[in-house]
């Protein structure tokens, strides 16, 4: 029982694993310019390419702060390209822009940037960064539709062992006990009995406290109500482990979810 509830429980953190990714890339598809990928809304005419000294930096402007950026953006770091940033996308709320500078200044620019509240994007242009986006969100999709079922399948056959298991616990428990309540040689019955609701397993156990009271013989016999007569109350009360819902038989009740 315990090797199974590890299985599952480690093919299930698997599955949150993978799930938790998946978000994260769908976040990327579905968020404002400061979180989603920008790879599906970039060209490479945006960026200065193969240059040895140039650099294009990515730049999320807040709108309430386009004029500020607009006027501050070339005295942020030395040697920023003047009249480089470019408007490349517009949304409700944020503004990209780009801009271009040397490369030995794109460090200093990017924190005097955050400190100015723009939000630098670190991304770097390639032709096939859009499909390679594609391609981990497929490939993301496809293990975690392959670990659900995984995790669905070992539920299953888990829930199936588990529970034949705990059922056989219970077998087990019903004949020790009946050993050792009425010794040997071995001369009782077991049985299973399924029972609609609480109100049905109550009337049940009346009919079987009516049945077989008698095998707990005149120490523990049973009022019309099926309670323990008061005259040996104190002595069922006494007896370590004894309760007053003490049965003449070996019975022990469990709900089947």
């Amino acid at each position: 029982m315990v090797a199974l509830d590890a299985d599952i429980k480690a093919a299930y953190g698997s599955y949150q694993n993978i799930r938790s990714l998946l978000i994260n890339v769908q976040r990327r598809t579905t968020g404002n310019l400061t979180t989603r990928s920008l790879a599906p809304l970039l060209h490479k005419s945006d960026f200065v390419a193969d240059s040895e000294y140039l650099e294009t930096l990515l730049v999320v402007v807040p709108k309430n702060l386009q004029k500020e950026w607009l006027h501050s953006y070339e005295q942020l770091a030395p040697m920023v390209v003047p009249r480089s940033s470019q408007l490349l996308i517009e949304e409700a709320d944020y503004l990209l822009y780009n801009v271009t500078l040397f490369k030995r200044h794109a460090v200093e620019f990017a924190q005097k940037a955050r400190a100015a509240k723009f939000t630098p994007r670190d991304f770097t242009w390639t032709d096939d960064a859009a499909e390679r986006d594609a391609a981990e969100a497929r490939d993301l999709e496809k293990q975690e539709r392959q670990l659900f079922n995984e995790v669905i399948r070992l539920a299953r056959t888990g829930y199936s062992d588990l529970f034949a298991a705990w059922i056989h616990v219970k077998a087990l428990g019903v004949f020790v006990e009946s050993v050792l309540r009425y010794g040997l040689p071995l001369e009782f019955v077991s049985a299973a009995i399924r029972t609609a609701g609480e109100k049905e397993a109550k009337k049940c156990k009346a009919k079987l406290d009516a049945e077989f009271g008698y095998l707990g013989g005149n120490a523990f016999g049973r009022d019309k109500k099926g309670n323990i007569k008061d005259d040996v109350g104190e002595v069922a009360a006494g007896v370590s482990g004894l309760h007053l819902d003490y049965s003449a038989y070996c019975y022990f009740e469990f709900e089947v979810l």
